[in-house]
């Protein structure tokens, strides 16, 4: 199955309720991962999504800070940002954006996934090198919180609409098929 509770603390005590809340949010590229989850979670779960195409990472930080607030140790926040804020090479505020919504949200579980490429730019290149270096960066800042995975995402091309912006088909169900969660960092619901 592909949603697990990861543990908050250590000191904290999780007991398991009847339904556990999966949220999703993101930009115009988590549309459909609700209906490809649903099929794969049981009815303990209720499950919805929180989608703002073209958000910068701060208005997906500050999206539904009231619902989110409200998640507990068995609920799971599933979120993934775009690069709709990129300013050519400095990525510093994109990096600080995602950093203070794991900080904000500890009382819960985050499911962050990597940024995706971006193919539909002109300089696509120089851009999705960017990304590689800011997916590197949050690999390595994500390990001091406990209540934080980092699901990675494949970049590959053909994983991809024609247009280059958005994951097609294939792309997403790979993404919502994972089964990568580390054992270390997690026990099944």
């Amino acid at each position: 199955m592909f949603i697990m509770t990861i543990k908050v603390n250590s000191r904290e005590l999780c007991s398991p309720p009847k339904n556990h809340k999966v949220v999703i949010i993101g930009d115009s590229n988590t549309r459909g991962y609700v209906h490809k989850l649903e099929s794969l979670l049981n009815n303990n779960y209720e499950l919805y999504s929180i989608i703002k195409p073209g958000a910068t990472t701060n208005e997906l930080k500050e999206t539904a800070k009231e619902e989110v607030s409200r998640l507990s140790c068995n609920d799971v926040i599933l979120i993934s940002y775009s690069i709709n804020d990129y300013e050519g090479n400095n990525l510093s505020h994109t990096l600080q954006n995602i950093i203070d919504f794991i900080q904000r949200n500890n009382q819960t579980n985050i499911i962050l996934m990597t940024l995706t490429y971006r193919y539909d730019l002109p300089n696509s290149i120089a851009v999705n090198r960017t990304i590689t270096s800011l997916n590197r960066k949050l690999k390595k800042t994500i390990k001091v919180f406990p209540h934080t995975y980092l699901m990675e995402t494949d970049n590959t091309r053909s994983q991809f609409t024609s247009h280059g912006l958005h994951m097609n088909k294939l792309g997403k169900q790979l993404i919502t098929c994972q089964k990568q969660i580390p054992p270390h960092k997690s026990k099944l619901v």
